[in-house]
């Protein structure tokens, strides 16, 4: 089963100055550079949330989602908000919003996405393997068997596959 915790965590702040290296031909920023760009400030987001827990570091999994909606030109800066958006066992959700910066505009939302991490370990050998990071729950209030129910419901993300600690549906 799977448990997505809610997060309340901190925005991260990451900035880039769109070099003419980064542009494509029409002059504005490749959209590969921005997906590499939003990839840097995801990763700036967990390595932060992975301080003092059992995992060595996380991986990309996935770009859940992804919408340019505006074009950043040479000579404009991109300035990048990370936050962390709910947790898995492993997997860590960020929402990632790259805003453009100009003479003229102080913030203008370029590209909006989400991108899915996983956490892992380092083995003896070299090789990595997927670990429970378990962040949420050594962060979370010492609960009593009286209200461990009541916080599953209030700090569980409803998504289909979503069940509870103790094995039943938690109704949406």
């Amino acid at each position: 089963f799977s448990i997505l915790l809610k997060m309340n965590s901190p925005i991260i702040r990451y900035s880039q100055l769109v070099m003419p290296q980064d542009a494509n031909v029409l002059g504005t920023l490749f959209g590969g550079q921005m997906v590499s760009w939003m990839d840097i400030s995801a990763s700036k987001a967990v390595h932060r949330f992975l301080k003092d827990t059992n995992a060595d570091a996380a991986l990309t999994r996935a770009i859940d989602a992804i919408e340019f909606k505006e074009p950043v030109h040479v000579g404009n800066w991109v300035n990048f908000e990370a936050k962390i958006i709910s947790t898995g066992r492993s997997s860590i959700h960020i929402q990632i919003d790259a805003y453009k910066e100009t003479k003229e505009l102080d913030k203008l939302l370029a590209c909006t996405a989400r991108f899915t991490f996983v956490s892992v370990k380092k083995l003896q050998d070299g090789t990595y393997e997927k670990v429970d990071h378990l962040k949420a729950v050594r962060n979370s209030i010492l609960l009593t068997s009286n209200n461990l129910v009541e916080w599953l419901q209030s700090e569980v993300v409803h998504s289909p596959d979503s069940v509870s600690a103790v094995g039943k549906k938690i109704p949406a």
